[in-house]
C-alpha cells in the first residue's frame, strides 16, 4: 500500500464542476432566484465521497422526517428518564417523539438534503461548506412553496410530484407543530 506524502505548502484548488474528474458528470439542474445557477450530478453515486456523506446524514433526516437536532437529545432524555425508573416521562417522550416522525414533515431537513445536492460553480464539490450552504439555504426559503418544492429537479428528487401546493403547506405546519411539541415535552420533563 501506498502513502501518498502531501507537500504542506501545495495548495490544491478547490474541485468545483469544471474539473475534469466531474465535468462530464454534471447537469444544470435550475436557476435559483437571487443565486444563479444550481448544478447536480446527473447520478448521485457519482458525488465525491465527502460530499456524499453529507448528503447522506441529510437524507437520512428527511426519511425520518425530524432533524438529529430533535432526535438525539430526546432519545438521551428518554433513556435517562428509563435509567431512573420514570416510565411516565419515558412514555410520554416517546409518544411524542413517535408523533413527530409519523406526522408530519420537518422542512429543514429538506432544505439542507437539496442544499448538498444542488450546487454552484464556485462550491468544492470534495466538500460541503457549512457558511456558505447556510446562505443557498435562505435563498430556497425565499421562494414560494410551490416555486420550489414544486417545481420539476426538486420534486422529482424529493419524490413530492403527487402532492399539491395545500397538502406541503399543511404537511410542514404540523411537522413544525410536532417539532413544537417534542421540544416543550423535552422541557417541562427535564429533571
Amino acid at each position: 500500500m501506498k502513502l501518498r506524502l502531501r507537500n504542506p505548502f501545495y495548495y490544491e484548488k478547490p474541485h468545483t464542476l469544471l474539473h475534469p474528474d466531474y465535468k462530464k458528470l454534471i447537469e444544470l439542474a435550475f436557476d435559483l432566484p437571487g443565486f444563479g445557477r444550481l448544478y447536480t450530478f446527473g447520478n448521485l453515486l457519482d458525488m465525491p465521497v465527502e460530499r456524499y456523506y453529507k448528503t447522506q446524514a441529510f437524507f437520512t433526516e428527511f426519511h425520518n422526517r425530524l432533524s438529529f437536532t430533535h432526535i438525539a437529545p430526546t432519545l438521551e432524555q428518554l433513556e435517562q428518564h428509563l435509567e431512573r425508573g420514570e416510565l411516565s416521562k419515558a412514555s410520554v417522550l416517546n409518544y411524542a417523539l413517535r408523533e413527530a416522525i409519523r406526522t408530519g414533515l420537518d422542512i429543514t431537513t429538506l432544505y439542507n438534503f437539496c442544499s448538498a445536492v444542488y450546487f454552484t460553480e464556485e462550491e468544492d464539490l470534495q466538500d460541503y461548506d457549512y457558511d456558505y450552504n447556510v446562505k443557498k439555504i435562505e435563498a430556497f426559503r425565499k421562494q414560494k412553496v410551490k416555486d420550489f418544492f414544486l417545481s420539476k429537479p426538486v420534486s422529482d428528487l424529493l419524490n413530492l410530484s403527487s402532492f399539491s401546493e395545500s397538502d406541503l403547506q399543511t404537511l410542514f405546519q404540523v411537522g413544525e407543530q410536532k417539532k413544537s411539541l417534542l421540544t416543550t415535552y423535552r422541557s417541562k420533563l427535564k429533571s
